[in-house]
C-alpha cells in the first residue's frame, strides 16, 4: 500500500493516494490486491464496488491468481467472460476489464498444461494437476512474450473450444530459433485388448488386425476413424502407433502401417509391426478446431498427438507434425520446410504450401493438394478413399497403398514432375494416375488394382509417357 491513509473495503486494504494532479484535480484513485477472480478469500466477482460511483476516481485492482491488473470501467458493455471481463459487484453497469500487462513470471515459463475438460483458468497452469482450461488464458499470461527457449503446451483431454486455438503474437526473440510444441495426450477408449490375428501388408493387401475378444465389433466400440474423427491404435508400451481405417467384419480392422513414431520426441517412421498376443488400446486425441500461429522470428511449430481442424502457420519457420490429425479445412503454411510424420489427414480438402516432407501418412476421404515440392524418400502413403494432387511440384512420393478410392489416386499437373516408387491397393474404382501437362515417372512399380480398363489419364508435357495397362491383370507400371 502506498500513499496516504488506507481503508478497508470488502475485507481488503485499499490505498487512497490522497494526491492531486498538477492541475489540481481530485484524487488519483484506489488500488486493491485480491486473491482471485472467482477463487480465494477475496474475489473480484464479489468485491464491493458500490463506493466507486464518482467517474473521476480511477480504480485498479491486482488479482493474484492470474497475476494481472483489472481496471474499473463504468460504461463498458463488453461480453462478460471468466477472466477478461468481469461484472462489477454492487455497481450496476460497470465492469472490471483485464489490463493484460506483460508478466516476466509467466513469460519465462516453458511448460504449460491445458485441460479443456477439467482445467481452471485461475490455476497455475504449470502441471497436469493445475492445468488451465483454455488457450486464451495461456495467451493472456504470455502477452508480449519473445521466447528464447522452446515452450511446450500440453493438452490433456477433450476438445478446445471453438476459436480458442489462436497463437497469434507468439514470437521468438531476435536472433533466437525456438519451437512452440503443442502436445496432445491420447485418451484410451474402452478396455485394453489383445491381438489374436495380425496380417501385415503384402502385395495389394491391407494391414489387418483381429481381436476375437472384443464385444460386438470395432465399429460398435467407436474404434474406427472417420474423415472427421481419427482413431489411433497403439501397443500399451506406446512404442508402436497406427490409425484404424475400416471395420472389415469378423472382429477384424484394417490399419495404416504401424510405425515406431514417438508421441513426445523424434520423428522416426520405421515400420514396427504388431504381433499376435500383444496388448493394445484404441485412443482418441485432443483437438483444436482452429489453429493460427503468427509469430516473428524463426519460430517452429510442432504438433504431436493433436487433432487440428483448420489452420494457418505464418511464422517463416517450420511446421513439424507427428501422430497428429488434420481435419475439416485447408491448411496454409508459409514456412520454408514442413514435415508430416505418421499423421492422419481427413476432412474434405487440405492444402500444403512450400517444400513438404510427408512420411507414412494415412489419408481418409480427403483430397490433398501439395503446392511446390513434396518429398517422401523410401516411404509410403495409406489412402482410404483419398487422393493426392501435386500442383507444379517436384519430388519423390514413395509408395502408395490405395484402398477403395473413387477419385484419381495421384494427379500431377501444371508443369510438375514427381517420381513414385509403387502403387498398390484394392477396391479402387477410379483411375490410378493422372499426368496433366506434367511428368510422373519411376522404375518398375508394384502391382496395382483398378476396375478401370484404362488406369491412367495422360495429357502430358513432351517426354512423359505412361503405358495404358489394365492393372486388374496384375501387370507392372513403367514410365
Amino acid at each position: 500500500m502506498v500513499g496516504g491513509s488506507g481503508m478497508g473495503i470488502g475485507g481488503v486494504q485499499l490505498a487512497d493516494g490522497g494526491q492531486s494532479s498538477s492541475s489540481g484535480a481530485g484524487p488519483l484513485g484506489f488500488f486493491a490486491s485480491l486473491d482471485g477472480v472467482a477463487t480465494g478469500v477475496t474475489r473480484l466477482n464479489s468485491f464491493d464496488a458500490s463506493t466507486f460511483i464518482d467517474p473521476a476516481t480511477e480504480v485498479v485492482v491486482w488479482v493474484e491468481t492470474v497475476q494481472d491488473f483489472y481496471r474499473l470501467d463504468r460504461s463498458s458493455v463488453l461480453p462478460v467472460d471468466a477472466t477478461n471481463v468481469v461484472a462489477a459487484f454492487g455497481l450496476a453497469g460497470a465492469q472490471w476489464l483485464r489490463m493484460h500487462v506483460q508478466n516476466p513470471t509467466w513469460q519465462a515459463r516453458l511448460a504449460w498444461f491445458i485441460d479443456p475438460t477439467s482445467g481452471n483458468d485461475e490455476a497455475d497452469g504449470g502441471t497436469s494437476g493445475t492445468a488451465l482450461k483454455s488457450v486464451r488464458e495461456y495467451r493472456n499470461r504470455v502477452v508480449g512474450v519473445q521466447y528464447v527457449g522452446s515452450p511446450t503446451i500440453t493438452f490433456i483431454t477433450g476438445s478446445v473450444v471453438l476459436d480458442d486455438g489462436n497463437f497469434t503474437g507468439i514470437n521468438a526473440a531476435p536472433g533466437f530459433s525456438v519451437a512452440i510444441i503443442l502436445q496432445g495426450t491420447p485418451v484410451p477408449i474402452g478396455a485394453v485388448g489383445t491381438f489374436t490375428g495380425v496380417t501385415v501388408i503384402a502385395g495389394n493387401g491391407r494391414y489387418l488386425v483381429t481381436d476375437t475378444g472384443i464385444p460386438v465389433s470395432w465399429s460398435a466400440n467407436t474404434w474406427v476413424s472417420t474423415a472427421a474423427v481419427p482413431r489411433m491404435i497403439r501397443n500399451v508400451a506406446k512404442t508402436k502407433h497406427a490409425w484404424v481405417l475400416t471395420d472389415q467384419g469378423g472382429k477384424t480392422a484394417s490399419l495404416s502401417q504401424p510405425v515406431d513414431t514417438s508421441e513426445t520426441a523424434g520423428f522416426s517412421t520405421n515400420n514396427s509391426d504388431f504381433t499376435i498376443g500383444e496388448s493394445y488400446e484404441v485412443c482418441s486425441i485432443p483437438s483444436i478446431p482452429t489453429l493460427a500461429v503468427n509469430g516473428a522470428g524463426s519460430l517452429t511449430v510442432q504438433l504431436r498427438c493433436l487433432g487440428i481442424g483448420d489452420g494457418q502457420i505464418s511464422s517463416g519457420g517450420t511446421l513439424l507434425a507427428a501422430l497428429a490429425a488434420f481435419g475439416t479445412e485447408a491448411w496454409t503454411v508459409e514456412g520454408t520446410t514442413r514435415g508430416l510424420f505418421a499423421c492422419f489427414v481427413g476432412g474434405t480438402s487440405q492444402s500444403f504450401f512450400g517444400i513438404t516432407t510427408l512420411r507414412k501418412c494415412a489419408v481418409m476421404g480427403a483430397a490433398i493438394t501439395i503446392i511446390e515440392n513434396a518429398n517422401m524418400p523410401s516411404t509410403e502413403w495409406y489412402l482410404q478413399g483419398g487422393s493426392i494432387v501435386v500442383n507444379g511440384g517436384r519430388g519423390n512420393l514413395g509408395t502408395f497403398h490405395a484402398w477403395d478410392c473413387t477419385a484419381v489416386v495421384l494427379t500431377c499437373r501444371y508443369g510438375g514432375s514427381v517420381e513414385i516408387q509403387g502403387l498398390v491397393g484394392l477396391g479402387n474404382t477410379g483411375k490410378l494416375l493422372s499426368a496433366n501437362r506434367a511428368v510422373i515417372y519411376g522404375g518398375a512399380l508394384a502391382t496395382a488394382v483398378t476396375s478401370d480398363v484404362t488406369p491412367f489419364v495422360l495429357n502430358t508435357l513432351a517426354g512423359a509417357t505412361l503405358p495404358v495397362v489394365d492393372q486388374t491383370a496384375g501387370g507392372a507400371i513403367y514410365s
